[in-house]
């Protein structure tokens, strides 16, 4: 992960607006598994896909009890979103698992 800055007027000219940083996450969501993601995001506490599933399937569940729908997974690294609305299994154990395969290194722990 590295740091884009924002361009901005210089803070004389603008004295009330506050410059912030830009997280740049392309190193990421360009490997060949889900390590990098599952391991950068957990340090980061990000918990966004796990509320979004929770409401989803609530939606999904008041919407169509009488059959399941087709989802499409878009804009969600690695499905991330489709394995937590399909299978048993929350953020956290995503975060742990991807944890200890990134830890075990090549040829470590299976990634499944």
């Amino acid at each position: 992960m590295r740091w884009c800055p924002r361009r901005s007027a210089s803070p004389a000219a603008r004295p009330w607006v506050v410059d912030l940083a830009k997280a740049d996450f392309d190193d990421i969501y360009n490997q060949p598994d889900a390590r990098a993601y599952y391991t950068t995001l957990a340090g980061l506490d990000y918990e966004i896909p796990q509320h979004g599933a929770d409401v989803f399937a609530e939606v999904v569940q008041g919407c169509f009890s009488d059959r399941t729908p087709t989802l499409l997974d878009v804009c969600c690294s690695y499905g991330t979103f489709g394995v937590l609305l399909t299978t048993d299994l929350s953020l956290g154990d995503l975060y742990e698992h991807y944890g200890r395969v990134a830890e075990a290194g090549p040829g470590g722990e299976s990634l499944r």
